[in-house]
């Protein structure tokens, strides 16, 4: 009987709910389906060789579609927006901006590379300054550092007006936050240089890096707070736990405060998922591409064996690990088998599914399992936008959940 009004309720709830989210989502999917067409006639122009007017009233046609999509998402997330970006922690509020793509400098697409925007500035420098920026760039040692930036203080300050400024106090904020050797002051520089150097790219650079400092600052402080409502979560449990049925109103009481921290926890590691979008945004201009990074590692000795002829390998290194499953699965040409346990709705996740769909849009066959208590996420189109259905709708994908919720 319990079951049967656990369920009634359940339906209940899904059928109010859903009729909304299809509303949210109708308005989006139809705008991603006119910018997806407009896109492919734009493809089909330039392919065919049309005349340049077509080809330009191809372009405009593409470039309004792609304009009211991302119109169509700003408005079904309007009232989310400020949620997504300021988080709450305890009585502390912490804000990064999301990344906007239209103002990155134009370095950043491609093979991200935080340096190469500011080729121009570096390349104008004195002679006895180039070095001196080349090592801040690439040392790996505090001390060095601090020697170099010593040093370029002291031009800074016996030329005051010089126009290598602001770029010499972006390079010397730079390697403060990267080595860790002073936050707080490289914060300062950054937070200068984008008030002196404007939209220019030093400038824009300087905005970019403020944020991603300002958003590791954030991620330290959430992953405290975390832990901190877990710790009380588990501490109720327990007290829950140990007390006598015998003391009934106390367990009864016990019982509630601790489905009171479980809430709060849970919630607590939703709004984390959320700000870690954003920060990995706010992080992506200055971390290098799947393909450069892989590469990095396999040039690297990391206490592996090289071995082009294996099957099958066991990796140590969880960086490298990632790499590794991306390149495997990129270069994929006829098959691909994937069992997982943990799929988050994260950038990993994601980025996975994604490429599983553009493979699969290849003509590859997969084959993808996934255990539903590891990533529930993204077994219910509700909280995931369906990802899973899309994949599994292609005729050469199947898509398997093992420990499916109504068998738990």
């Amino acid at each position: 009987m319990i079951n049967k009004i656990r369920w009634q309720i359940i339906t209940l709830l899904f059928v109010v709910i859903f009729p909304m989210g299809q509303l949210l989502g109708n308005t989006s999917d139809e705008a991603y389906q006119k910018y997806v067409e407009a896109y492919k006639q734009y493809q089909s122009a330039v392919d065919s060789q049309l005349s340049k007017a077509e080809i330009d009233k191809a372009v405009s046609a593409y470039t309004a579609a792609k304009s009211a999509y991302t119109t169509s998402l700003s408005t079904s997330k309007s009232s989310a927006t400020e949620s997504d970006l300021t988080v709450n922690l305890g009585n502390t509020k912490s804000n990064i901006q999301p990344l906007d793509f239209a103002n990155v400098p134009a370095s950043v697409s491609g093979n991200f590379d935080p340096r190469s925007g500011l080729a121009t500035y570096s390349a104008a420098l004195p002679a006895d300054l180039k070095p001196l920026i080349g090592i801040l760039q690439r040392t790996t040692s505090i001390d060095e550092a601090k020697s170099v930036v010593a040093t370029l203080e002291k031009y800074i300050e016996s030329n005051p007006s010089s126009v290598h400024k602001t770029l010499l106090q972006f390079e010397i904020a730079s390697s403060l936050d990267r080595l860790n050797i002073d936050s707080k002051k490289a914060e300062a520089l950054f937070t200068q240089v984008c008030k002196v150097a404007g939209k220019n790219t030093i400038g824009s650079w300087a905005k970019l890096s403020l944020n991603y400092l300002k958003g590791k600052q954030y991620k330290a402080q959430w992953q405290t707070a975390i832990a901190s409502k877990f710790s009380e979560m588990t501490n109720a449990f327990n007290k829950y736990k140990n007390t006598s049925w015998l003391a009934f109103p106390v367990k009864a009481l016990r019982g509630t405060t601790y489905l009171s921290k479980s809430a709060a926890f849970l919630k607590g590691q939703s709004d984390f998922a959320d700000f870690m979008m954003v920060f990995e945004a706010a992080q992506a201009p200055f971390l290098p591409d799947v393909e450069t990074l892989f590469d990095k590692y396999q040039a690297v000795d990391i206490g592996e064996r090289a071995d082009d002829n294996t099957r099958i390998r066991l990796i140590y290194n969880n960086y490298f690990a990632w790499y590794t499953r991306w390149k495997v699965i990129n270069e994929a040409q006829t098959s691909l088998d994937i069992q997982y346990f943990i799929v988050e709705n994260d950038a990993f996740g994601l980025g996975l599914l994604g490429l599983c769909l553009k493979k699969a849009s290849e003509g590859v066959k997969i084959r993808l399992m996934l255990d539903v208590r590891g990533s529930n996420k993204l077994s219910l189109k509700l909280l995931a936008k369906g990802y899973l259905e899309e994949l599994a709708k292609l005729p050469n994908v199947e898509v398997k959940i093992y420990n499916p919720f109504e068998t738990n």
